[in-house]
């Protein structure tokens, strides 16, 4: 399904609005769990090809760093 890239914006906030305190401590672990399931929550396997797992890739190498993710994916946190 077609999601607008506004509409990935706003479940982003939304997420990190109900997540964070005024004084959070894990502020980016927060704001990549956030980012994670906001632009990647629907995609899924569409002709045999698992668009999660290529998501799960290019979030990986695109962010290398102090984050850590799960041992398969970046969903698997």
């Amino acid at each position: 399904m077609p999601v607008g890239d506004m509409c990935l914006v706003m479940t982003l906030t939304k997420m990190l609005e109900v997540l964070l305190e005024p004084e959070a401590s894990y502020v980016e672990q927060w704001f990549v769990f956030c980012a994670v399931f906001a632009m990647g929550c629907n995609l899924g396997i569409v002709d045999g090809r698992d668009f999660r797992k290529e998501f799960s890739k290019w979030w990986t190498g695109q962010f290398k760093g102090s984050v850590k993710y799960g041992s398969k994916t970046v969903f698997d946190t």
